[in-house]
């Protein structure tokens, strides 16, 4: 969990609270850094999101599956369902 004190809002929020002239040049440089790490999170969630988006792609290709004399590929649901279709069709059979 992220420290609070590190959170760029509650370093902006209480740099708010003091309004005087001195302080401007400060204030600056904490809003730039605040911007800063912001942009910094955002662009680590943007990899971590493309590296997922990569990975689901490759286990999508891995969770698909044609029987023989299918026209087109299963997902793993539809894959069972055929299986179990099947299953009743043969227990069906036997009684």
């Amino acid at each position: 969990m992220t420290n609070p004190d590190d959170n760029p809002n509650t370093k902006l929020r209480a740099l708010l609270r003091h309004t005087s002239n001195s302080e401007n040049e400060y204030a600056h440089r904490v809003s730039s850094e605040a911007i800063q790490a912001i942009i910094k999170r955002v662009v680590e969630l943007e990899e971590k999101v493309n590296a997922l988006s990569k990975w689901l792609d490759t286990i999508h290709i891995a969770l698909v599956y044609k029987p023989e004399g299918a026209e087109k590929h299963l997902n793993m649901v539809e894959n069972y369902n055929e299986i179990y279709s099947r299953l009743r069709k043969l227990e069906h059979e036997r009684l």
